[in-house]
């Protein structure tokens, strides 16, 4: 199926295979990113959505292939270069000492110490507090949130590094209905104002509802790539999940029901 990119990537995969262990968890995986796009991975459990995030990320060195970022090769950036171009949201979510949320938070400036963007520190973690909806958990510790606000606490780290890729492995996974509206929906802001946005999402009508496009990934290859409503078809979801479910469309985007007897 056609990527229909709009604008030339920023970041590139091709032909990526990934194996560990012995077991081929990726095979010969070409994905383009683009500014401007939020592009959602889906895909059932194993099937290599989260690997195939850290090999975009720099994180997850593949086993063959290669990843470009503005047309060179990702493994010859060092990792501040990387720092201070894309900001990852790992599914563990874990902080070893007594930081406060507002520590935390404030972790996600640090790729930009001795630099000018320093001057930006202060509205950076206000907006990234804000947009997670962590303003009034600044005083907390860390540990003594709940899952979900330190999934909240996570994102507003990454929001606060200001990068032009972001990258969110599961970041509705521990939240409530309202939060992972409100994550999914700054996610697409941040794709709006130009930066390249890939999040790992379970829920596919949320996927549906946000994504300018969504990759589906099925036993470590890449099934189908494309618009949600390109994508999101009856058959295919019944063939990749072995669930049957129904499509309808609600505002131009597919909602995905499923079937139950």
């Amino acid at each position: 199926m056609n990527q229909q990119i709009h604008g030339a990537p920023i970041l590139r995969a091709t032909d990526v295979t990934v194996t560990i262990d012995s077991n081929r968890i990726l095979e010969a995986v070409t994905l383009d990113i683009v500014e401007g796009e939020l592009l959602a991975l889906v895909g059932p459990n194993g099937a290599g959505k989260s690997t195939m995030l850290g090999v975009l990320s720099g994180d997850l060195s593949p086993t063959s292939g290669s990843v470009t970022l503005e047309g060179r090769a990702l493994s010859s950036f060092s990792h501040l270069e990387l720092a201070r171009r894309r900001s990852v949201l790992t599914q563990e979510n874990h902080v070893s000492f007594a930081f406060t949320v507002a520590d935390v938070v404030e972790m996600g400036r640090s790729p930009w110490v001795k630099t000018p963007q320093l001057a930006d520190d202060d509205a950076a973690i206000d907006d990234a507090l804000r947009t997670a909806d962590v303003e009034h958990l600044v005083t907390r510790h860390y540990g003594s949130l709940s899952g979900g606000e330190k999934a909240r606490v996570s994102l507003a780290r990454v929001l606060a590094q200001r990068t032009t890729i972001v990258f969110l492995d599961e970041p509705t996974a521990a939240l409530d209905l309202r939060h992972q509206e409100e994550v999914m929906r700054a996610a697409a802001q941040l794709a709006a104002s130009g930066r390249a946005v890939v999040v790992v999402v379970h829920d596919l009508s949320l996927a549906a509802a946000y994504a300018s496009r969504v990759a589906l990934i099925a036993g470590g290859q890449l099934d189908a790539v494309g618009t949600p409503a390109e994508v999101f078809t009856a058959e295919r979801i019944e063939r990749v999940y072995g669930l049957a479910v129904e499509i309808v469309e609600r505002g131009g985007r597919p909602v995905i029901l499923p079937l139950r007897y």
